[in-house]
């Protein structure tokens, strides 16, 4: 939905700030996660 949808470009942003590949963080972020698994980078 939105909301995680929101969430996971959020952490993406943050990823990518924090110098982190979309991939590592995902690992911890399941928003994240499934949005890559859908859309993919």
């Amino acid at each position: 939905g939105t909301r995680k949808g929101a969430m996971a470009m959020r952490q993406a942003l943050d990823a990518t700030l924090k110098g982190i590949s979309l991939d590592e963080y995902a690992k911890d972020h399941v928003e994240l996660a499934k949005a890559l698994e859908k859309w993919g980078k």
